[in-house]
């Protein structure tokens, strides 16, 4: 199972959760942590985290075969009617420990449905 994590746009940066944001550091750090390997994405290149209906044609064709992750509420408002099999997980810059611990469950669990889980 391809799985894709989606969340907003790139801060400034080229690529998705960006190392050198906070939540590059922590979203990396639990998908190393944790053995899952997956992309990442955004759902739009503005800073005001509104796709345009060419971002979402874009997203819609690349990962028409993915499991895909809202990281968000953001992200699950914009692209739920798109991906209605999506799921939502926590953002990882949510300031709740709570959050960050359901976005840890979250991805261990789509290792386990996966097979792919290793008890580390």
């Amino acid at each position: 199972m391809k799985i894709v994590l989606i969340g907003g746009n790139p801060k400034r940066y080229s690529i998705p959760f960006h190392p050198s944001t906070k939540s590059g550091r922590i979203l990396r750090g639990i998908l190393s942590k944790i053995g899952l390997s997956c992309e990442l994405a955004d759902m739009t290149s503005n800073i005001y985290d509104i796709p345009t209906s060419e971002e979402i044609e874009e997203l819609k064709h690349r990962f028409k075969d993915y499991q895909v992750i809202f990281l968000g509420r953001c992200v699950e408002y914009w692209l739920k009617e798109h991906f209605p099999e999506g799921t939502y997980l926590p953002h990882p810059a949510s300031r709740r420990k709570i959050d960050l611990e359901r976005l840890e469950y979250g991805l261990t669990s789509l290792l386990k449905e996966a097979g792919d889980w290793q008890e580390k």
